[in-house]
């Protein structure tokens, strides 16, 4: 029996820790759910892109991040070997690369799938946080019957 059972003391102790209790267990959960949230949106923006770009598409953008990493290398002139959509291989360097339109109609090809997808998979994911919301709502409601702490 404890000691603290039926005296202001207790009381105040076990009202205290349920509210601290209630609290940390409702920004954990807003926060788990905000995490999820963003890991799904950035997932998806990223799988919509993937998709969306091509082969030729995802085969330039590879490698204009040859490129890139070849190019912040001291003495970045190493050659890279370029294959057109012709089927031709040709060696350039990764700073002709770079500046060739072929990347940057890639780059802002990349760019306009990312920012569709991510308005895309932003509304898909904010429905899916709703439904998460109702969910965790309607669960909470049928486990209310249960309110005392236990432990």
């Amino acid at each position: 029996m404890s000691i603290f059972r039926n005296d202001t003391l207790g009381s105040w102790t076990r009202g205290g820790q349920a509210i601290v209790h209630n609290v940390r267990m409702t920004t954990q959960v807003f926060f788990q759910t905000c995490v999820a949230g963003i890991v799904l949106w950035g997932v998806g923006t990223l799988w919509y892109t993937y998709e969306c770009l091509g082969e030729r598409g995802r085969s330039v953008a590879l490698q204009i991040v040859e490129a890139i990493i070849k190019s912040e290398v001291p003495g970045g002139t190493a050659p890279i070997l370029f294959r057109s959509p012709e089927g031709v291989q040709y060696w350039t360097t990764s700073t002709g690369l770079l500046e060739s339109g072929v990347a940057k109609a890639t780059l802002t090809q990349i760019e306009q799938h990312l920012l569709r997808g991510a308005m895309l998979v932003g509304i898909g994911t904010f429905v899916a946080l709703l439904f998460a919301w109702w969910y965790f709502t309607r669960t909470g409601r049928s486990l209310g019957s249960n309110q005392f702490l236990r432990g």
